[in-house]
């Protein structure tokens, strides 16, 4: 099951709101929540960000392990940048990153360390604007 809402205001700026169940059977329902926005300040700045909020059974895939199958629910929280040039005619490069923070359960340090966080760096070639 899943249900969103979408929200643009024709100036640069766009959000999102998400919820999806995943009825399982046999098993739990298990649930997540998703918030997104982006930002096209101008032609060549966008900023953007994105919180998810899981929870998920699948963290520990082998059959053995004693957490295998054990709902957790884990959180993401994640901003980002980028600059968009322009190539010739509508073919753009936007160069830019992001910069991601994790919330979960103590039980998972062991597996995922204490304070996980990401970045990522990225290159997108686009047509049109």
């Amino acid at each position: 099951t899943t249900a969103s809402v979408h929200y643009a205001n024709g100036n640069g700026l766009s959000a999102m709101l998400a919820f999806s169940a995943k009825n399982r059977k046999p098993g739990p329902t298990l649930t997540a929540f998703l918030a997104e926005a982006n930002w096209d300040i101008d032609d060549h700045h966008t900023l953007f960000g994105r919180a998810e909020n899981v929870r998920n059974n699948e963290l520990f895939p082998d059959d053995l392990d004693p957490l295998h199958e054990v709902p957790f629910r884990v959180s993401k929280f994640q901003l980002g940048y980028a600059y968009r040039l322009p190539l010739i005619d509508s073919v753009n490069l936007a160069l830019g990153g992001t910069v991601s923070a994790f919330a979960k359960p103590d039980v998972l340090d062991a597996a995922y360390g204490k304070n996980p966080i990401g970045a990522t760096l990225f290159a997108r070639l686009s047509l049109g604007h």
